[in-house]
C-alpha cells in the first residue's frame, strides 16, 4: 500500500524503504514518510503529529510548502485558523495513550477532550470560548471521574454535569 487515508488517530512504525513511501491522508494533511515512527490524531480541521523516529514530510494546500518532522518535533495543524505550529515533543509520550496515559504539552483543549473520547470512552464537552485554551499535563484514564475532575482543577474550570453529560466551564453554569 503507497496510499492511505487516516480518520480518527493511529499509530505508525515503518520500516526504512527509499523505495517505498507511503502516503497518509489524514485530514487536512498529508504525510509522507519512507521509515519511521510517529502518531497521527486527527479531527476535522486539526491535526496533530508527532515523530519519535526518523522524519516525515507533511504537505496541505494551505501551506507554502511541506514541512519536514524529525524525531522529537511535532506538528500541531488547524487548517480553520489557517495555523501550523511546530513543536518540540517528547518521544516517550507520542503515542503514550497505547499505556492508558494521556501527555500533553500545549494540546488545545478540545484535542484533550476528543482523545479522552476516543482513547477512554470519557465523554466531556468543550464550550467554543475554551476550545483553544491549551493544556500540558499527564491525565490517567483509569478512571473516568477522576480524569474530568484532574482536568477541570488543573485548568482552574469547574467541572458541570448536566442531563445531557458533563461540560467543562469557566464560569460554573
Amino acid at each position: 500500500m503507497r496510499h492511505m487515508r487516516l480518520e480518527g488517530g493511529a499509530w505508525f512504525a515503518i520500516r526504512h524503504d527509499p523505495e517505498r513511501a507511503l502516503d497518509i491522508a489524514a485530514g487536512p494533511v498529508v504525510i509522507r514518510d519512507i521509515g519511521t515512527s510517529f502518531d497521527v490524531q486527527v479531527d476535522g480541521a486539526l491535526a496533530r503529529v508527532s515523530v519519535t523516529e526518523g522524519q516525515v514530510s507533511v504537505a496541505s494546500a494551505a501551506l507554502e510548502r511541506p514541512l519536514t518532522l524529525q524525531h522529537g518535533k511535532g506538528l500541531l495543524y488547524d487548517s480553520a485558523a489557517r495555523r501550523a505550529e511546530v513543536q518540540d515533543v517528547d518521544p516517550a509520550a507520542a503515542g503514550s495513550w497505547r499505556s492508558g496515559e494521556l501527555r500533553y504539552q500545549r494540546t488545545p483543549l478540545s484535542l484533550v477532550a476528543l482523545d479522552l473520547n476516543r482513547f477512554a470512552g470519557i465523554h466531556l464537552s468543550v464550550p467554543a470560548e475554551l476550545r483553544g485554551r491549551r493544556f500540558s499535563g499527564i491525565l490517567t484514564v483509569k478512571d473516568a471521574e477522576a480524569t474530568k475532575r484532574d482536568l477541570a482543577q488543573l485548568m482552574g474550570l469547574t467541572l458541570v454535569r448536566g442531563p445531557g453529560g458533563d461540560r467543562l466551564s469557566a464560569s460554573g453554569r
